[in-house]
């Protein structure tokens, strides 16, 4: 998929994060943890989505394209104080 995205893109520099949880204690690496990993793994596809709708990994987006909370996530209108306080502690 890596591959065939880049063939598509005619402008940007490519750019691969590579993440790793380490201990709090001493800062070491810790072990792989299943369920850590596809945690950060749909936050960060929900990011993306956020950011690009036309997101071609469309995995563990179907919630995503029908969530909404009004002046918060998925929809522009305002929602009044309580959704700014909301957007506001989340800093969105």
């Amino acid at each position: 998929m890596y591959r065939t995205l880049l063939r598509k893109q005619s402008h940007g520099t490519p750019t691969m994060y590579l993440v790793a949880q380490v201990k709090p204690t001493h800062g070491s690496f810790a072990k792989p943890n299943k369920s850590a990993i596809e945690w950060l793994e749909t936050l960060l596809i929900a990011q993306a989505y956020k950011r690009n709708p036309k997101l071609e990994n469309i995995q563990k987006t179907d919630k995503l394209k029908n969530l909404e909370v009004i002046g918060f996530l998925g929809d522009k209108r305002e929602g009044g104080n309580p959704a700014a306080s909301l957007r506001k502690t989340f800093g969105v």
